[in-house]
């Protein structure tokens, strides 16, 4: 497992060796003359990158580590700061070249200066690395040549744990190269011998493994044997007779020519064991050729190659090897075997103590008789499946896991399904044969014989394979962790019933288990939580309570920290069971249960989990130290933070965002984060996540010790001032100017986050280079404060999202040219000024703003307060855009930004929404979307008769755009009057949302077969029209709303949506009948009607095979209500009906 501070410098290296590439490809370094130089830097940060792989433990190291990670923050902060003097010198007139030619001198000065600073830290950190690797030694040039590459580093790391582990005296530490070449492996098998100086011939171990080589395995000997020494000259046909002249001593290999010698070592080695040593090797290229003479044919052959580059060593090895210490020459010299992973000692009581059944404690389960009641019936349905059922059990650590699945195993029902069962608590690394031979003596039962931990693999499995056939059997993997393994594992236990895998990985469950065969532990509820803790503390007494009420107030706050992880009640529970049952002992394991023994015991449990995750999901999760305790954290924003930060990057054909997703996905699966019970539906993806106490201080603890996030809360003070890049205000923290500057080194900061009030000396002069300003939700925040945002050169992420105070943007705003994301929904800013047009980095805007009824413009907002800091001018503006710029949904009012005319040549847009796009002279024209060609979303206001074609024209070719928002200025226009023949909607859009009146739709919706998603305002479809869409193949969400539909029965026909999930009926007046034939809308699962009071029947629900869930609005009547009730009696999968006011669906459908 990888150390954090490791982790957080891979990552900063990712980060800065992208930026400097991005640098080398860009045209004005180029014309500076820093194109090389950047170059040369990103070089040697990716040699560096490799060395990380050889840290361990030592302070060196962690000082290594460290300064690594701070040099690559520093040189992260000269090249932004060179992009954006480089931004800033566009266009220079005459009278500026002189200071532009100073700039640009120093801009190429800093860049020299940072090459030699990278050079020396490259340079120490070769001689160091080199030094611990052969300290020592009289390593030849072309030894320390080698190591230069990138290649060997993982090769070096395993030499490096290898050397430790012999220093301590490790039992697995040497390994016994006789034992590796007879270990009862049928694949042929190459070990790779390595050393700095030595010559193989003289190491009696390599000698005398020759030498015994041929004794007995299993049945079998060795037919054939050959030492073959390559000189430095040595060639393919020197090669040849030296082996042929060994292989058959009856044929001289100087008498035949180079096809002769062939053919016959091809006969010889195809049809008999061999045992070959190649002595010398010094090529890649050498070993490439050398191999093809050797066949895999399954008998147990082996090859023995002695290399002195290490870089060979690990080319020639096995995919999937371990180094080992073979012997030592001298007290600085040994040699090192690169072999496949060697089997354990036969140490039988070593292997009975880790493997065998566990010894199950009575053990008290609370609060999981639905778990072990799904569990149980999993189980029987598995016995009564005619192949091997496997069944996962999902959860995060010290959530209950194993001991649900230890009460259902002792379960005396079990006795009469299965003959015998087993328990395997996997071990780390996995051993295959140790776990095989655990199965056996389990099976075998108290006549399980010594012989079991002598017999080789192939036995083993022959054993196992009888036992299985003989009966019934259940086995239990508790603790797995890799999908490797269990693919190795799951071979040998094909004729097994029933399988029951405990993970804490959801995406493994999946891959161990079909569909319905994952149960997944969640959190106790408070009660049983509760019932636990007192069972714990107090035993057997029943109302502990009753004599001592002071200490419940106490129980709750450690129950509060223990968030309904059994695991963490029951070791504390256990802890407070010897101590005073008082107040006062209760409030002192209050104030350091962070720190004290019992949570530190269970911290070790869930730190885990954390140790387990690869170097790029550990900064991302560190990064959500950032976030108060019980913070409801949105999944969007999170991922956008990821990529502001870096720690989310393009991948191949997937964008930053789209990584974020699968690495938010990931955390999920691995138990790290909890979803908040609320699912985007067009999605299927979680809308947002908390972190469990315990795991948040995990997450807190280790990003402090790699100074990644410094949260500045209550109760925090200190001494000495302390450096700071990525900082995050808490809304607990007193708002004290001299603390804060006193304290913080902000020169730094990279991130400044604000929860709760903002005040303007949060930003200062010192901050030269913040990325990251995210002020969402903060008040205080007042439109002359955003004059001291703009001057922050090196944003790229600005989020002013639910401001309530900001109504307008400054001109100031050109100056953020490094900006790739600007939220400002939830703001009162209508007008976009002109100097946003010099974004041209710019990637997403989000513009739109969606308030709920008590943010609504009217009775809540008086015009005093929208207008009191706009001149004159702006207020006659805002005055005549109340009409046009606001609109009312329902309860909800939508505020529409509009954006200046010139926003065509901001052409990395990707997302741009909501907007206006008007006809005045300084507004923007559709027209000018057609140089967005890099859109995926699009959300935009103004579309009118006027400008309709040009609109459907300028997005016809955005083969990227994938979500389109399309709303008309008047309720009468027509929006696709000129859609049909040659003109559509793009047509790889999977998301489209129109407000407004169609009328030529079986003309242009056919060409959508991507779309997935579909939502209609106000439509005025007909029966025709259904049909048309009916036939999308893709299509999983629909909504119908307002007046969307106007005739009065809504037939869904026989065969149409094949794919839909989700239909939404609201607001259409004008039906009375919802019709569903046999074969309609197959795999519905969710069914929405609400906002009218005409709608007297559903037909067919019966037809309906897949459907989950029915949501009605109270306000229809009681005889409609109570039809779709007895339906639902009848129906297969006893729906379930929900009764619901129509409320927030579409300020939540819109808001992300």
């Amino acid at each position: 497992m990888e150390d954090s501070a490791v982790s957080s410098c891979k990552s900063a290296l990712d980060i800065v060796i992208d930026h400097a590439k991005s640098m080398v490809a860009d045209e004005d370094a180029l014309q500076l003359g820093v194109q090389r130089d950047v170059a040369i830097i990103a070089d040697e940060f990716e040699m560096m990158r490799y060395f990380l792989m050889t840290t361990g433990d030592q302070d060196q190291d962690r000082g290594w580590v460290k300064q690594v990670r701070d040099l690559a923050y520093d040189v992260e902060e000269v090249l932004k700061s060179f992009a954006a003097k480089v931004d800033q010198l566009e266009k220079p007139s005459r009278w500026r070249i002189p200071r532009i030619l100073c700039e640009r001198r120093r801009a190429t000065l800093e860049v020299k200066a940072l090459l030699a600073r990278v050079a020396d830290q490259a340079f120490a950190s070769k001689r160091s690395l080199y030094s611990r690797l052969v300290k020592g030694s009289d390593a030849d040039h072309a030894t320390q040549a080698v190591a230069e590459q990138s290649g060997i580093f993982s090769a070096i790391a395993a030499i490096d744990q290898a050397r430790r582990a012999a220093a301590a005296g490790a039992d697995d530490s040497t390994v016994d190269l006789l034992r590796l070449i007879n270990d009862g492996v049928k694949d042929l098998r190459v070990i790779v011998v390595w050393g700095t100086s030595f010559h193989l011939g003289n190491t009696s171990a390599v000698k005398e493994a020759y030498r015994d080589g041929g004794c007995e395995h299993g049945n079998a000997k060795f037919g054939c044997r050959a030492w073959v020494r390559l000189a430095s000259a040595s060639g393919q046909d020197e090669f040849l007779r030296n082996l042929v002249s060994q292989l058959s001593a009856d044929v001289t290999g100087d008498q035949r020519d180079l096809a002769e010698l062939k053919e016959m070592a091809t006969e010889i080695l195809s049809e008999t064991r061999f045992l070959m040593v190649i002595d010398g090797l010094c090529s890649i290229a050498d070993w490439e050729w050398i191999k093809a003479y050797f066949p895999d044919k399954k008998n147990g052959s082996r090859i023995i190659v002695s290399t002195r580059q290490v870089e060979i060593a690990s080319l020639c090895a096995e995919r999937h090897y371990q180094v080992s210490e073979l012997t030592q020459l001298a007290p600085d010299q040994a040699l090192y075997l690169f072999h496949h992973k060697a089997k354990p000692q036969d140490d039988s009581a070593k292997t009975i103590s880790n493997s065998s059944p566990m010894v199950f404690a009575d053990e008290f389960v609370s609060g999981r008789n639905e778990e072990i009641a799904k569990l149980l019936q999993l189980i029987r349905q598995g016995h009564n499946y005619p192949g091997c059922e496997v069944i996962s059990v999902i959860g995060m650590g010290g959530v209950g896991k194993t001991t649900l699945v230890r009460s259902v195993y002792k379960d005396k029902e079990l006795d009469s399904l299965f003959q015998n069962r087993a328990w395997i608590t996997v071990q780390r690394p996995f051993s295959v044969l140790s776990s095989l031979r655990s199965i056996a003596r389990q099976l075998y039962g108290p006549n399980a014989g010594r012989e079991i931990e002598t017999v080789g693999l192939e036995e083993t499995i022959d054993e196992i394979t009888r036992l299985l056939c003989a009966g019934k059997c259940l086995i239990v993997l508790d603790d797995l962790t890799s999908t490797a393994d269990w693919d190795l594992f799951i071979n040998y236990l094909e004729k097994t019933a029933v399988i029951v895998v405990t993970t804490r990985d959801y995406k493994l469950a999946r891959h161990c288990s079909r569909d319905g065969n994952v149960l997944k532990v969640e959190f106790l509820q408070d009660n049983y939580a509760f019932e636990l803790f007192k069972r714990k503390v107090f035993k057997k007494d029943d109302e502990p309570f009753s004599s001592s009420p002071d200490l419940m107030d106490e129980a709750k706050l450690i129950l509060k920290k223990c968030g309904g992880l059994p695991l963490a009640i029951s070791v504390i529970g256990s802890f407070l069971s010897d101590k005073p049952k008082t107040r006062l002992e209760w409030r002192k394991l209050n104030s350091k249960l962070g720190i004290s023994e019992p949570l530190q015991t269970m911290r070790n449990i869930l730190v885990r989990s954390y140790n387990d995750l690869p170097y790029h999901l550990k900064s991302c999760f560190l990064y959500m130290a950032i976030f108060p305790e019980d913070y409801n954290i949105k999944r969007k924003r999170l991922i956008r933070l990821w990529v502001a930060e870096g720690y989310s990057r393009e991948m191949q054909n997937l964008t930053a965002e789209e990584v974020g997703d699968e690495y938010f996905a990931e955390l999920l699966d691995r138990s790290m984060i909890i979803p908040v019970k609320k699912v985007t539906h067009s999605t299927g993806k979680i809308f947002s996540c908390v972190l469990h106490d315990l795991i948040r201080e995990i997450c807190v603890s280790e990003s402090m010790k790699v100074e990644l996030v410094f949260t500045l809360e209550e109760g925090w003070s200190s001494n000495t001032k302390t450096k700071v890049r990525q900082l995050a205000i808490s809304n607990n923290w007193k708002r004290d100017k001299d603390e804060f500057e006193r304290t913080l080194d902000l020169s730094h900061v990279r991130s400044l986050i604000v929860f709760g009030e903002w005040m303007p000396f949060f930003i200062t002069d010192t901050m030269k280079f913040v990325h990251v300003l995210d002020l969402e939700g903060a008040s205080g925040l007042k439109d002359h404060h955003l004059n001291q945002i703009c001057q922050l050169v090196h944003l790229k992420y600005l989020s002013l999202r639910g401001c309530k105070d900001i109504f307008k943007m400054p001109e100031s705003l050109g100056n953020l040219r490094q900006l790739h994301t600007m939220d400002i929904r939830g703001t009162y800013i209508f007008q976009l000024p002109s100097s946003f047009n010099k974004l041209r980095k710019l990637q997403q805007l989000h513009a739109s703003a969606w308030f709920k009824d008590e943010h609504k413009v009217g009775p809540s907002i008086s015009n005093e307060r929208v207008t009191e800091n706009l001149k004159r001018r702006d207020k006659l503006k805002l005055s005549f855009c109340y009409d046009k710029n606001f609109h009312f949904l329902g309860r909800n009012v939508s505020c529409v930004v509009q954006v200046p005319r010139g926003i065509g040549k901001l052409n990395a847009l990707r997302t741009l929404g909501y907007v206006r796009f008007g006809h005045g002279k300084r507004n923007a024209s559709v027209k000018e979307l057609i140089g967005l060609t890099q859109l995926r979303k699009l959300e935009l206001h103004g579309v009118d008769r006027t400008n309709c074609r040009d609109f459907w024209s300028a997005i016809a070719g955005h083969n990227h755009l994938l979500s389109l928002s399309v709303n008309r200025d008047c309720v009468a226009d027509d929006l696709d009057w000129h859609l049909g023949g040659s003109l559509s909607p793009p047509k790889f859009l999977k998301n489209l949302k129109l407000w407004g009146r169609l009328v030529r739709v079986l003309e242009w919706v056919q060409q959508l077969q991507y779309l997935s998603k579909l939502q209609l305002h106000r439509s005025g479809l007909k029966q025709d029209a259904i049909e048309a869409i009916g036939k999308l193949p893709n299509l999983g969400i629909l909504r119908f709303w307002k007046s969307s539909f106007v005739e009065g029965e809504l037939k869904i026909k026989g065969g149409s949506f094949p794919s839909l999930i989700l239909l939404d009926l609201r607001e259409l007046d004008a039906v009375t009948i919802v019709e569903f034939e046999d074969g309609g809308m197959p795999k519905l699962e969710r069914l929405q009607a609400a906002g009218w009071s005409k709608l007297n029947e559903f037909l067919g629900l019966g037809y309906l095979k897949r459907l989950k869930e029915i949501q009605l609005d109270p306000k229809f009547s009681d005889e409609f209500i109570g039809n779709v009730r007895r339906q639902k009696e009848e129906h297969p999968n006893n729906f379930s009906l929900k009764l619901k006011s129509e409320q927030s669906t579409m300020v939540r459908d819109l808001e992300d």
